[in-house]
């Protein structure tokens, strides 16, 4: 049975919890985007090595540039109905920009740099002004006020990055990107309208939590893409199928740690909590360092599958551990903002990637991504084994 379009003011519409077929094929963009900041590191790590803290730096800012785009659109469409023409069209406009940004990241920093940073523009600048326009005389217009009101600065930087070159660009960027993301976290007070109330931000917490679980799914899906890619042209050795074994269950393993206890939990807890715009602001920027950590790990083991026999750089290894690490430490900062409390397995995790991760440069390429995979498997196991005892021996839990 289909939902019939709604016509009435914008408004008055309110966010489903399901989310819809479109929003599913808006991801689809997002998984080649997330290939192109994959592809981007790879080179960062392997070609491009002038100045490698810089350059993995600019790949950042362009991966949060991204999310920005992503998480927003995630917002509008858990605050009015998805299913409205307006929001679709908004949506799917959003779609076809993010999809030019994707095929000019790469040369974001180069000579694809002015198309990219106008398409940006007029997406983060255009989406709220179409919704400030809609929503006049409303009182959920003060909300989008406030997204306006920072979106516009944000902007001048972005632009003026986008007429410069080199380090100037990469200062005005970072400029722009902070700004960007403090307004979220400060909910995005203005002058004039006061402190931001609750009321303004009603949402949709089941949809909303649907769409960060999507976005995890989106980078898992760009690991198992690309580092297929990266077997399937290549010859077939041991090495390079043994990798792929290990991608491919370190994915399971993302999946099943993210989703196991806690990532199922997020909307119960959005909509018990206090303040669920304070909660899911805080859990966006969580979901966020898992993403980044998962994007890295499946970085690292690509390079391995590429140089199989080369002598494992140092940074190479920092990848292929630091990747996992970022995610535990993701998802330890998650299961503590939902429940107060951390299962030990995933300190005890975290820790390991940390102290193991060193004594890999003495190693064949090979063993690092093994152990790493080893380490995310017991972390899962002993998670699961302290759970049930818990559960046993305190049945309110």
């Amino acid at each position: 049975m289909t939902t019939p379009f709604v016509t009435g003011r914008l408004g008055d519409s309110r966010s489903t919890e399901r989310v819809t077929v479109l929003e599913l094929l808006f991801d689809v963009v997002f998984v080649f985007a997330i290939t192109r900041v994959a592809q981007r590191l790879t080179d960062d790590l392997t070609i491009n090595r002038r100045v490698l803290l810089s350059e993995a730096g600019q790949t950042l800012l362009l991966l949060l540039a991204l999310w920005m785009v992503w998480y927003l659109n995630a917002w509008l469409t858990s605050r009015f109905d998805p299913q409205r023409p307006d929001i679709q069209l908004v949506v799917i406009l959003t779609m076809a920009g993010s999809l030019l940004i994707a095929v000019c990241l790469p040369q974001a920093f180069g000579d694809r740099g002015l198309i990219f940073v106008c398409t940006y523009v007029v997406i983060q600048v255009g989406r709220p002004l179409y919704v400030f326009w809609a929503l006049r005389g409303h009182p959920r217009q003060r909300a989008t006020a406030r997204i306006l009101f920072w979106s516009v600065p944000a902007a001048m930087l972005w632009l003026a990055g986008g007429f410069n070159e080199d380090q100037v660009r990469g200062g005005f960027w970072t400029a722009a990107v902070l700004l960007e993301l403090l307004g979220p976290v400060l909910r995005w007070p203005t002058p004039v309208l006061g402190r931001p109330r609750d009321a303004e931000w009603t949402l949709a917490e089941g949809h909303l939590a649907e769409r960060y679980s999507q976005f995890l799914l989106i980078a898992l899906g760009e690991s198992v893409i690309a580092t297929g890619i990266e077997v399937s042209v290549r010859p077939f050795t041991v090495s390079s199928m043994t990798v792929l074994a290990a991608s491919f269950l370190t994915t399971l393993l993302f999946w099943r740690t993210f989703f196991y206890h806690a990532g199922l939990s997020l909307a119960p807890a959005l909509k018990r909590a206090r303040s669920a715009i304070e909660l899911s602001q805080s859990a966006s920027y969580t979901l966020l360092v898992m993403v980044a950590g998962i994007i890295t790990a499946g970085v690292g083991y690509r390079i391995v599958i590429d140089h199989p026999v080369a002598p494992l750089d140092p940074a190479w290894i920092a990848v292929i551990f630091g990747g996992p690490a970022l995610f535990l430490a993701g998802r330890v900062r998650f299961e503590y903002q939902l429940f107060g409390s951390v299962c030990p397995a995933l300190w005890i995790g975290l820790i390991l990637m940390v102290v193991v991760a060193p004594g890999m440069v003495f190693l064949p390429p090979i063993v690092a991504p093994l152990v790493s995979t080893l380490l995310l498997a017991g972390v899962a196991v002993f998670e699961t084994l302290s759970r049930r005892h818990r559960a046993a021996t305190n049945p309110t839990l």
